[in-house]
């Protein structure tokens, strides 16, 4: 489920708005210092978080990533997602034209550093758990450390997305939730429960590896005009969780699956 979600996220990153970053060609990293080369390391389905940019430590708002699936590397980069081809023969590491969305945040700065720094790789080696990005003298330019997820008991899950009526038209669509409403789960002993915007609600659940199949809700029974077009996104929100059947965790974001894969409703983790 993983290696498809990766595969979706490469997809709509290529197809989406994009500027193109020319990526000066790569070729076999140098050895520099005397250094002894890293075996071959299978990168194929890892995912990994930026720790350090030519050798000095992030220190930034958002997050920047890195994985690796199936011949394309893609993340984010603080700000805007990327993606781009890439080939490993031996400790050299090709990566192709990189794409990437056109989101224009606070801060552009981290961003422009980490996708500089990731023009000029040429190589790579394992340090311990640590992966570290080399330009063509072997110096490290990008270190990063493998990917946190969270897990799905346990968790304050916020819904930040959810599949309602387009207003464009279009039929279903997964739109963000309304501003200022507060939808949450928690997976905890069989039961998820939470707030659905209005009320409280809980329903039981049940789990087979990445399968989950959530029972009818029950809710509290309160009315709330505001903010508008709540108690309908409640709702629909409560109706939806009876559909899901499947999700998936990647770093701090769950999403819910019906049986045919579409995506019904997305959560991050509270305070990420």
């Amino acid at each position: 489920m993983k290696l498809h979600r990766l595969r979706k996220i490469a997809a709509l990153v290529l197809t989406a708005a994009i500027v193109m970053v020319g990526c000066a060609p790569l070729g076999v990293a140098g050895q520099g210092d005397g250094q002894t080369p890293t075996p071959s390391v299978d990168l194929d389905g890892t995912q990994w978080s930026l720790v350090e940019i030519n050798g000095e430590p992030v220190v930034a708002d958002g997050e920047a990533t890195l994985d690796f699936a199936a011949g394309q590397l893609g993340g984010i980069a603080f700000c805007n997602s990327f993606g781009a081809p890439y080939e490993v023969d031996g400790d050299a590491l090709t990566i192709g034209e990189l794409v990437q969305t056109l989101m224009l945040c606070a801060d552009m700065g981290p961003e422009t550093e980490y996708l500089a720094a990731l023009a000029t790789v040429t190589g790579y080696r394992i340090e311990g758990e640590r992966l570290v990005l080399t330009n063509a003298e072997g110096d490290a330019v990008l270190t990063f450390v493998p990917a946190e997820h969270a897990s799905l008991g346990g968790t304050l899950w916020e819904l930040s997305g959810i599949q309602m009526e387009s207003e464009f038209d279009v039929g279903l669509a997964v739109t963000s939730a309304i501003l200022g409403s507060e939808i949450t789960a928690t997976f905890d002993e069989g039961d998820v429960v939470g707030t659905a915007g209005c009320n409280s609600y809980s329903a039981p659940y049940t789990l087979d590896g990445s399968g989950l199949t959530i029972g009818a809700a029950i809710s509290t029974r309160m009315f709330c005009a505001e903010p508008e077009g709540v108690m309908e996104q409640e709702t629909a929100y409560l109706t939806l969780l009876s559909s899901v059947a499947s999700f998936e965790i990647d770093r701090s974001s769950l999403t819910l699956f019906d049986a045919d894969g579409a995506v019904l409703l997305t959560f991050v983790a509270a305070g990420e």
